[in-house]
């Protein structure tokens, strides 16, 4: 499953009847985020500059995330897990894997990103090859998933 995506925090449960979508057939929704519960249904997601995230509860629960700026201020990678705790995964047993990204050698960033990020913790003041700030993307994920992990060890 694979569909148009739009930089947003929507993480959407996929079935049977959605096999197939946006890879073979057009889909009719947008989201950045799948999960699955069913054999036979992988959620995919594209990516050039944001992070791709990839979920397993280990159990047969998975997730896949497009977690671009926006989506990252919004939250998708605790979204994606929190989704899939309601459907039956243990948060303790959920696993992920954070793929390449842009980060701080070329992700220069405007005004706009950090009224929206602003408590991210790396964030450039300043890059040698840029006027504006640069960020590294992938640390918010790492935080964002280590805040679901430390959520687990709560619930203990």
């Amino acid at each position: 499953v694979s569909v148009t995506q739009i930089h947003s925090a929507e993480v959407r449960y996929t079935t049977e009847e959605d096999r197939g979508g946006g890879i073979f057939y057009k889909a009719d929704y947008e989201c950045d985020g799948y999960i699955a519960d069913r054999p036979g249904i992988a959620p995919c997601v594209k990516t050039a500059d944001c992070v791709p995230i990839l979920f397993s509860s280990g159990d047969g629960i998975v997730g896949a995330v497009h977690a671009g700026w926006r989506g990252t201020a919004r939250g998708i990678a605790g979204v994606c897990v929190e989704k899939m705790v309601a459907l039956g995964a243990k948060r303790e047993r959920i696993t992920a894997a954070i793929g390449p990204s842009i980060g701080f050698c070329c992700y220069e960033v405007g005004e706009d990103f950090y009224s929206e990020l602003e408590e991210c913790t790396r964030m450039s003041e300043s890059h040698k090859k840029f006027a504006k700030r640069a960020f590294e993307i992938r640390d918010k994920e790492f935080e964002q998933i280590y805040q679901e992990y430390k959520k687990s060890l709560d619930e203990r």
